[in-house]
This record gives structure tokens, C-alpha cells and sequence, in this order.
């Protein structure tokens, strides 16, 4: 016997399955599901649950929320005649939402879904349909204002495929960076469909202008710093400062920020600091090609990926305080890693850094143990760096 509140579990797994499929008009209705009603042993044999359950049933048929069906038994012992009910039916997607309360969010998804199919669709029906019906949530919960901000930003990029600006400077109310940076992916993916081309880079796919991605290095050397007017200091975009001609004899990439702030001068070293795993720039940087190339980074798997693909750019970086002694130096300082690595395996990587990851990664040493390089007293930072 299945009661109303176990087959609203079932109810509730189809909705969130099936939704976006249903938004769009699919599924084949009227769907039905089975009460699995007791034979007339099973009923004699637990009176009581079997009574209840027909109650419930009723109180579900008399709220009319679907249809509950209900078909005529003849049992021959005791029990005589019984209507009993078989099944719950819903006719279309909107009786299912009802049943588990959730009548206003489809009903207002859909007046939207078929508003932007309206209002947008210019021939690639599927494909328009198929992406704004995946964001179902964003459709049922969007305030109105929101939802009229959406629109307006889509009639805006539409006409404007590669208009160039900042996305600071969208001439319409209610629009800043901070609003687009919270919904860029979903924007990207529907102006991608709104122009039928690859979803992909939010800037790439609307036209706007990315800001310039910027490298922060600074000079260890009071000779190179005399080379760039005395800069220590420097933040530049990455195209800039690959134009430099710092005369670096040696190149220290540190992970975090405030441990590069924090390295005291050397000579001819040339530090940069703060990217974490944005290190595909130091491929743009034509200088560096031919300089000794230290990295230091945290003592976790995402750290040791870090620098395998460091070493994918540039093939002749050695790795510093990311060996097994610094780890093991410091065991009273480990911290936990949420989520490891999912490679199993990292390229580029020297026999002692595979060993650590495959320590790491296989919890040999503990579980999901990190090292963050912060941690690192600063004695046996300076003598080993």
C-alpha cells in the first residue's frame, strides 16, 4: 500500500527529473501512479493500517489535487464489496506541481518560458527552448524585476553582437558588474542559443569587453628596480608585462599573495605572487622562456596539479618546499582539503612530487591532509629559498 505522502516522494523525484522536459511541452500525460492496493488477505491481516490508508485517500480525492481512480474489488470473504483506490492520475504537468505545492512557481515559469519563446525564438526553436527550459528555477523564482532586467540585457545583446564595451557601461537600469557577475553563466548560455554559436566565455559570446587580466611582480633586486625607475611593486595587464625587459637572472612564483609580499630581496629574482591556479599567463610572458623558474605552492593535490601544468609552459620549473620532509616538518600545521584532485595521475611531474601526490591523494599519510604554504615557518622558508 502506497500512502498520498509516499507516492509525493515519487511525485517529487519525476518533477525534479522532468520539469524542464515538461516546460517545454513533453511527456506523454495523463501519467498515472500506482496506490498498490492490498489484497483482501493484506487488509484482514493489518485492519488498521488498511483503514487509515483508505482514509487518507479519500482526503486526497475530496481535495481534488489529480485524479484518484478507483476501481471495484469483490473479495470473497469477509470484506465483501470494496471500492478501492488504484491509482493518482494528473492530466498535465501543472496538476503534478499542485500535488507537491508548487503550483505558483510552474505556473509562473511557465508563463515565462512561453513569453521568451515569444519574444525571442528566431528559428532555432529547439535549441532556445531546450536552454532557457534548463533554467526552470531561475524562470519560477526571478522577481519580476529581475526577470524585466534579464529581458532587457537579452534585447540589448541581441541587437549588439559585438559592441565592445565594458559590461559596466550597459546602458540599462538596475545593470552594474556585480548584477552580471552573478548571472553570467545563465546569460552567456541564452545569448549563445539567441545566436545559435558554442556557448562558452562570457565575454567572448556577448561581445562585451573583459577587463584586462593582470599579473603582480615584484623586483627583489635594487639593480632591476633601478632598470624600472625604481619600481619594487608592479601590476600591470599580462601583455605589459611581457614587453618588460627586467634583466631577471632567476624567477620565484609564489601561490599566495602575502607570502609574495612578505620574501625579503635577492639578487636578480624577479617574484610574482597571487595568481593560485590562474597560471596559463605565464605562457604569454616571452622572458621567461629562458630563466630559472622556482614555484612554491600549497602542499595539497590541487596545488601539486598546479604546478604540473606550470611545467606544461614552461619545462624548466623546480619546485621548492613542496617535497615530503617540509610536509612531514610541519604535521602539527595540516589543515583538511574539501576535495581532492579527481586525477588519478598528474604529467610533468619529477619521481619525488609524484610520490607526494600519490601520498596525498591515496591518504597515505593521513586523510585529505594540506599543507597551505603559509603555514611554513618563515626560518625554513629563508633557508631553503
Amino acid at each position: 500500500m502506497q500512502t498520498p505522502d509516499a507516492l509525493r516522494s515519487r511525485l517529487r523525484v519525476a518533477w525534479s527529473r522532468n520539469r524542464h522536459d515538461w516546460l517545454q511541452g513533453g511527456g506523454s500525460w495523463p501519467k498515472s501512479f500506482s496506490t498498490e492496493p492490498p489484497t483482501e488477505a493484506e487488509a484482514m491481516a493489518h485492519w488498521s493500517v488498511f483503514d487509515g490508508w483508505l482514509a487518507q485517500w479519500r482526503t486526497v480525492a475530496r481535495a481534488t489535487i489529480g485524479r484518484v481512480r478507483e476501481e471495484t474489488r469483490v473479495w470473497q470473504k469477509s470484506l465483501g464489496t470494496q471500492s478501492l483506490p488504484c491509482a493518482w492520475c494528473f492530466d498535465t504537468p501543472a496538476d503534478i506541481a499542485a500535488a507537491l505545492g508548487e503550483a505558483a512557481p510552474w505556473t509562473r515559469a511557465k508563463h515565462r518560458f512561453d513569453a521568451l519563446v515569444d519574444r525571442f525564438e528566431q528559428g532555432a526553436e529547439s535549441r532556445w527552448r531546450q536552454v532557457i527550459a534548463r533554467d526552470f528555477d531561475a524562470l519560477a523564482d526571478l522577481d519580476d524585476k529581475e526577470y524585466a532586467r534579464i529581458c532587457a540585457v537579452l534585447d540589448w545583446l541581441r541587437g549588439r553582437p559585438g559592441s565592445g564595451i565594458y559590461p559596466r557601461q550597459l546602458p540599462i537600469a538596475g545593470i552594474d558588474s556585480k548584477w552580471l557577475d552573478a548571472r553570467r553563466s545563465m546569460i552567456a548560455a541564452w545569448v549563445a542559443a539567441l545566436r545559435d554559436i558554442d556557448a562558452g566565455d562570457f565575454h567572448a559570446v556577448t561581445g562585451l569587453r573583459a577587463p584586462p587580466d593582470r599579473l603582480r611582480m615584484r623586483l627583489l633586486d635594487p639593480a632591476l628596480r633601478r632598470r624600472l625607475g625604481g619600481l619594487t611593486d608592479i601590476e600591470a595587464p599580462i601583455e605589459e608585462i611581457a614587453s618588460l625587459e627586467p634583466g631577471a637572472g632567476r624567477v620565484l612564483i609564489v601561490e599566495n599573495l602575502y607570502t609574495g609580499l612578505a620574501i625579503e630581496d635577492r639578487p636578480g629574482t624577479v617574484l610574482f605572487m597571487g595568481r593560485g591556479n590562474a597560471i596559463e599567463a605565464f605562457a604569454r610572458i616571452p622572458w621567461l622562456k629562458d630563466l630559472p623558474i622556482d614555484y612554491w605552492g600549497d602542499l595539497d593535490t590541487y596545488g601539486m596539479a598546479i604546478l604540473a601544468r606550470l611545467r606544461g609552459y614552461l619545462p624548466q620549473v623546480r619546485s621548492v618546499l613542496m617535497d615530503r620532509g617540509t610536509l612531514l616538518a610541519f604535521e602539527p600545521l595540516w589543515g583538511t582539503e574539501k576535495r581532492q584532485h579527481p586525477s588519478i595521475e598528474l604529467a610533468h611531474l619529477t619521481v619525488g612530487e609524484r610520490q607526494v601526490y600519490a601520498d596525498l591523494r591515496g591518504d597515505a599519510l593521513g586523510t585529505r591532509i594540506r599543507l597551505e604554504q603559509e603555514r611554513i615557518a618563515w626560518d625554513w622558508v629563508c633557508a631553503r629559498l
